[in-house]
């Protein structure tokens, strides 16, 4: 996370939003904790087009996804050509507009909102691919429907369990399965 990015953010209002976001990108869904770095606050609307540092403007993004983000907040659906709004982490579910790939290649866009969002901010890139299916991998499964649910659910307090720490991979590792974790190799 860049220095600007952190500062810009109080520090109340920056543990909430990982609290809430669970410590992983809104947009491709990997994990601080598989990444080895933080995740950089997100403004969904930019702050160079106006937006603010209130908490119903945060999420929380993967250093590349927020990069291709930049400025945009509707960028083109490949499909139509039409513009269409950025997938929105904190108000749409991500199930409705995104989905992965069988295989964990590919992230499926469901959507217009979707297609542009994947396309924008160049979600079906290699390192991410790569980082997601390792991830995929060591705990059992890509994210699924219930990774991400609605706010409804998060503010009852139904968010299922989902691996965002070493213990939880662990816990879901098979005996002797290899987790590697920055430069660190952990045996199930």
């Amino acid at each position: 996370m860049s220095p600007a990015n952190r500062r810009s953010v109080p520090i109340a209002i920056g543990r909430r939003v990982r609290q809430r976001a669970r410590h992983r990108c809104g947009y491709c869904l990997c994990s601080e904790t598989l990444l080895g770095m933080p995740m950089e606050f997100d403004h969904l609307i930019p702050q160079a087009v106006g937006g603010t540092n209130r908490e119903e403007n945060l999420w929380l993004a993967y250093h590349r996804c927020n990069a291709f983000k930049g400025t945009q907040t509707h960028p083109r659906d490949p499909q139509s050509g039409e513009r269409v709004a950025l997938f929105n982490p904190r108000r749409q579910r991500w199930i409705d507009h995104l989905a992965w790939s069988e295989d964990g290649t590919e992230i499926i866009r469901k959507t217009p909102c979707g297609r542009a969002t994947v396309a924008a901010l160049k979600m079906n890139n290699p390192e991410i691919v790569v980082a997601c299916r390792s991830w995929g991998a060591s705990a059992g499964g890509l994210p699924t429907i219930n990774s991400t649910p609605s706010i409804g659910a998060r503010r009852a307090g139904s968010v299922p369990n989902w691996p965002h720490s070493a213990e939880a991979l662990l816990a879901r590792g098979r005996s002797g399965h290899r987790i590697r974790l920055c430069h660190a190799e952990l045996v199930a």
